[in-house]
């Protein structure tokens, strides 16, 4: 079975740095100016595992995410991430973007997003109150 990714992108207009799971130093380019075109993580995608634990570089059941954005009222966000892998298996790919002050998860298999504010746990699956 193929290992599915998560994907990082950044939609604020500020560069972020991420903390995945406690690694640190992913660098996300700010929007630049048209045409829109949003910046990824500058490590490349996070395998998907089906872990509690994720290593560097994983992404996993149970995932921290912090940033900090610099100007723009934005500030450090910090979110728990936590995959329903009933629902979203580890060979399916996980879009993560990044907001001035959210995050929104999704999957390109179905494109339901989950939203999460600075502060909260964002549920990726069936029953969530984050869906949008």
């Amino acid at each position: 079975m193929a290992t599915g990714n998560a994907y990082f992108y950044n939609l604020s207009e500020q560069d972020v740095v991420i903390d995945v799971n406690n690694f640190n130093g992913d660098k996300v380019a700010g929007l630049g100016s048209a045409p829109y075109s949003p910046n990824k993580s500058s490590n490349g995608p996070y395998q998907r595992y089906d872990t509690a634990e994720p290593q560097q570089g994983q992404f996993g059941t149970t995932n921290t995410l912090e940033y900090n954005v610099a100007g723009g009222g934005g500030g450090k966000v910090s979110v728990t991430i936590n995959v329903d892998f009933g629902r979203y298996p580890a060979n399916m790919d996980l879009i993560v973007y990044l907001y001035n002050s959210a995050v929104m998860v999704m999957s390109p298999s179905d494109s339901v997003p989950y939203l999460g504010k600075n502060g909260q746990t964002i549920q990726v699956g069936p029953g969530s109150d984050q869906r949008i």
